[in-house]
């Protein structure tokens, strides 16, 4: 049986401004200061903005974490899943703009960054929410939201077969329904 399993889910921007932060002041100012220093600050904020993102499983401790990796160092918190009992794979749809039609097809959507006129166009957040409901209480709580689906999936299939964890994947039943009404 294999140790630990990586499901990779690629480049992250969780550190974007972290890295253009760094850039900048470290980079810029280091550039004055001597030119050495600058080239490390650049170094580093480049190292922080490609940070990479995945999920490991440790099946022999049966545990899960979220990790991110800078070249070959992984890090990121354990979660225990001993006390899983089970959970679900969800598809989740947020809009975070709001609709209000002035006329002639010109609606104004009122959203997080100001007020923007448009043709018609919608903002959207779509995630793949993983759910674990522990034996120790009844609820269910959120542990990742993927923004891809292949991830997504194979996270619940290894769970599953290898962890024997009864993880719920609802994408698959949405996919069939969809599937059935899709015209092609």
């Amino acid at each position: 049986m294999e140790r630990t399993i990586i499901i990779k889910e690629g480049i992250t921007y969780d550190y974007l401004p972290h890295g253009l932060g760094t850039m900048i002041v470290l980079g810029a100012i280091g550039f004055i200061i001597h030119p050495v220093l600058g080239f490390f600050g650049l170094a580093i904020g480049i190292t922080i903005m490609g940070l990479r993102a995945g999920i490991e499983i440790d099946t022999v401790h049966k545990r899960i974490r979220r990790y991110h990796a800078a070249f070959f160092l992984r890090f990121g918190k354990w979660f225990d899943l001993k006390h899983v009992v089970g959970g679900k794979l969800v598809y989740n749809s947020q809009s975070n703009v709001q609709n209000f039609t002035m006329g002639e097809g010109m609606t104004v959507f009122s959203g997080g960054m100001g007020t923007t006129l448009t043709g018609g166009r919608r903002g959207t957040a779509k995630t793949y929410d993983l759910q674990f409901e522990e034996d120790t209480n009844s609820k269910i709580e959120l542990y990742h939201s993927f923004t891809a689906m292949k991830p997504a999936f194979e996270t619940v299939k290894v769970l599953n077969d290898l962890l024997k964890l009864n993880i719920e994947n609802q994408l698959l039943t949405m996919q069939g329904v969809l599937g059935k009404n899709r015209r092609r």
